[in-house]
């Protein structure tokens, strides 16, 4: 990405992703047990369908931004993006998993 960063539409992209996710997360209160996943890190039924949505979303939505999600990462298929200038990290991949996948490029969270 080149040009310069529109966070406020970033921000509406981003902001109804996020709280679609929480709503899926929601229906899992209370009830969401972990399970080991290949790495050995836990996932829950809620992490998947958070991700369910907001990944696709995403890539959907904005393509030319990279998407580093920690359930993808788990599976080896975050992509290896070191010249951007910005991407999407969906927690807690960059921190765990790919933490060379964008490094010293800005992100936003979700």
């Amino acid at each position: 990405m080149s040009a310069a960063l529109d966070l406020p539409a970033l921000l509406a992209v981003a902001r109804p992703l996020a709280e679609a996710a929480g709503r899926a997360i929601l229906l899992h209160y209370g009830t969401a047990e972990a399970v080991a996943k290949a790495d050995g890190s836990p996932v829950t039924a809620a992490d998947q369908a958070a991700e369910d949505i907001i990944l696709p979303a995403l890539k959907r939505l904005t393509p030319a931004i990279p998407v580093v999600s920690e359930e993808e990462a788990s599976k080896g298929l975050s992509p290896r993006c070191p010249a951007v200038d910005f991407g999407w990290s969906i927690p807690s991949t960059v921190r765990r998993n790919s933490s060379a996948a964008m490094a010293n490029s800005p992100s936003i969270s979700l």
